[in-house]
């Protein structure tokens, strides 16, 4: 048997893109963050505080201009590129990853009808 945990979270931060050596309007999202995590069904694992520690790293995005915030102040904070960013920092963040669970899918919202969904299942 598989079983896995969905953890959904919400920021709200702004950004602008870069387009034709341009800056658009600065604008803001509530951002929906979905991710899963498979888990070994034989060990007990705390999510609760993995969701404090996820909220945490979210937090320095949160209500923030994303193009501030490194890499952004380089790449453009697509929807593609921010949920890049989360998806790889997640997945390799020391404190959040054990060996008990593995980030499976990180699903990034910037509006109800606009998801960018990355999966890591092997």
């Amino acid at each position: 048997m598989e079983a896995h945990y969905r953890l959904k979270f919400y920021i709200n931060a702004y950004h602008f893109i870069r387009w034709n050596g341009r800056d658009g309007e600065t604008h803001p999202h509530t951002w929906e963050i979905v991710s899963d995590f498979a888990c070994d069904m034989e060990e007990k694992v705390p999510f609760y505080e993995y969701e404090t520690k996820i909220n945490t790293f979210l937090s320095t995005y949160d209500g923030q201009v994303l193009n501030d915030i490194a890499p952004f102040d380089k790449i453009n904070p697509s929807l593609e590129n921010f949920a890049t960013e989360l998806f790889d920092r997640l997945q390799t963040h020391p404190e959040l990853i054990g060996s008990a669970v593995k980030l499976e899918e990180l699903a990034v919202s910037e509006g109800p009808t606009r998801t960018y969904v990355l999966t890591n299942r092997d």
